[in-house]
């Protein structure tokens, strides 16, 4: 098994959520520092949510993670989608030595203007039936 790490400053943490009487999950965002910002979404489930609970938003912390992936599809249209997952299951909190710590607000950061081009246009789809 390949040993998978992540490191980065803490974006964000959220609540628990209890998904069944037998799984919950918590998620973190983590801002690994690389090239635009490079935010990444990583899940800590079952008894593994606890390890969140000493860490605070803007601490740079290293992880140990697993990806993995699962194949979704849609029942109405046959569609096939694949989704992937970053399981975290340790964290430790790093002493500050990285030089590129991206600044901790409270405000919304404003994005930088696009070209003037055509619209995108998105089309919501209600039949669509995530399993999530």
């Amino acid at each position: 098994m390949n040993k998978n790490k992540l490191n980065g400053h803490v974006m964000s943490i959220g609540k628990t959520q209890v998904i069944t009487d037998k799984f919950k999950k918590r998620e973190m965002i983590l801002n690994t520092g690389a090239n635009f910002n490079n935010l990444v979404q990583i899940q800590f489930t079952q008894d593994n949510t606890n390890l969140l609970d000493s860490v605070k938003i803007g601490e740079f912390v290293e992880i140990d993670i697993n990806v993995g992936g699962r194949e979704w599809t849609n029942p109405n249209t046959g569609e096939i989608k694949y989704f992937v997952t970053i399981d975290g299951w340790q964290i430790e909190i790093q002493n500050e030595s990285t030089p590129n710590k991206p600044e901790m607000t409270s405000e919304p950061t404003k994005k930088p203007s696009k070209p003037k081009t055509q619209p995108e246009t998105w089309v919501m789809d209600d039949d669509d039936d995530l399993p999530f």
